[in-house]
């Protein structure tokens, strides 16, 4: 194994960055992070922020350039405005008959939550046929995080939970990370993802946040998983806009 791992080389990845705050400084910059796996001998992956545009520094020192989408959604509209803007049909249906059904979205606030949501988590990955994600991992994150911005919330039916989400917030910008949905909830289509879905919009637009990211699609896919989640995204409201991954090896 120790003959193995030594073949191994160091990976470094970044995501929604660099972070600029004197834009004059911008092309200097890039540059320098270009250059980085010529100095670390290393390869190398990031993503920019979707505000900012492609980056010929990467393109001309030899990175690939991978374009992809998000959906954004503008908070600064009213709740009205942005309650317009979901799809009739499949998205606000779905909302209205979860609450129908009874089930509410309940913030994240405990350990005991947090490992519900851990369950929830490697119960949808045993459906998908995905190795499971050790507790610890996701205690680590959530102590961690917890106090600079991420926020939880699961969707309960009585004592039964049914889907969970994190989102993570810094500077006005919300990201989603991801949505944890029990067996339960998909054999019944009790719509749980969808309640946590626009509960989030609701409660990131009363927090006075300024914009939520719907964190990625695939764009011009034929994949049928891909497709269903750009479906799945786009009846939120958002505005999809290009969003830039360069890589490095």
């Amino acid at each position: 194994l120790k003959k193995i791992t030594r073949k191994f080389k160091t990976m470094y990845t970044w995501y929604y960055g660099p972070i600029i705050f004197n834009e004059k400084f911008s092309e200097e910059i890039y540059s320098e992070i270009a250059n980085f796996p010529k100095r670390f001998n290393s390869s190398m992956s990031g993503s920019l922020h979707p505000f900012e545009q492609s980056r010929k520094e990467f393109t001309e020192q030899g990175w690939k350039e991978i374009e992809k989408g998000t959906f954004l959604i503008d908070l600064k509209q009213s709740l009205e405005e942005l309650w317009e803007k979901v799809e009739n049909r499949s998205a606000k249906k779905a909302v209205n008959r979860a609450r129908k059904k009874g089930i509410i979205v309940k913030p994240i606030k405990t350990l005991e939550d947090v490992k519900i949501h851990h369950q929830l988590i490697n119960e949808g990955r045993k459906i998908a046929n995905l190795s499971p994600i050790p507790l610890e991992r996701i205690i680590n994150r959530w102590q961690m995080l917890s106090k600079i911005g991420d926020n939880g919330f699961i969707a309960w039916l009585d004592k039964k939970p049914l889907a969970s989400t994190f989102v993570t917030t810094f500077n006005g910008y919300v990201n989603e990370q991801g949505f944890s949905r029990s067996k339960y909830d998909m054999e019944n289509l009790m719509n749980a993802t969808d309640l946590i879905k626009w509960h989030v919009i609701e409660w990131s637009k009363k927090s006075d946040f300024n914009t939520f990211d719907l964190s990625g699609v695939e764009l011009n896919s034929e994949d049928k998983k891909h497709k269903g989640i750009f479906k799945f995204k786009k009846k939120w409201g958002g505005e999809l806009q290009k969003w830039y991954h360069y890589k490095y090896s």
